[in-house]
């Protein structure tokens, strides 16, 4: 972040907004963000905790579903799978990781030990766990903003 505030005004990084232009609303929010916090070693060091924690508690979420399933993986090989498929998931090429993290996670479990079946199984729920089913409470509050929306613009239209 620190790099991009010193370097998104210098040429060529100039074009960058230029050619995708949403980018231009995220440069002005880390130009606007205060420095002294960027540089603050405790909050530093609380975001990495707070991360690796969300971490920890995702590998031990596919460690309860790997024994869900009847399998009796590791808590280890359970971080390894996670931490794999998200490293994938994050420099793989499709969006939010659909499929990739999965295969990965599958691979590295079973390459670990885990029969196939029992790796793809709690791969699939963690996912269905930890990435679909929150979308649900999204999905409505979307749908009923929508609603609204659409409602207030039949009563403009009615005036």
């Amino acid at each position: 972040m620190l790099l991009v505030r010193r370097w998104v005004r210098v040429w060529p990084f100039t074009l960058v907004p230029k050619v995708v232009p949403a980018l231009n609303t995220l440069a002005e929010a880390m130009e606007q963000a205060p420095a002294k916090t960027l540089r603050d070693p405790v909050s530093i060091a609380a975001a990495t905790a707070l991360q690796f924690a969300v971490f920890v508690l995702d590998a031990m979420t596919l460690w309860t579903m790997l024994h869900a399933v009847g399998s009796a993986g590791g808590p280890f090989q359970a971080f390894a799978g996670f931490m794999a498929a998200s490293v994938a998931a994050t420099v793989g090429p499709m969006p939010l990781g659909l499929g990739t993290f999965e295969a990965v996670s599958t691979a590295t479990l079973n390459l670990q030990g885990q029969p196939v079946e029992a790796a793809l199984t709690a791969t699939l729920l963690l996912r269905g766990f930890t990435f679909w089913l929150p979308m649900i409470p999204g999905l409505i509050l979307a749908r009923r903003e929508l609603r609204h929306e659409v409602h207030h613009s039949a009563r403009r239209k009615q005036h």
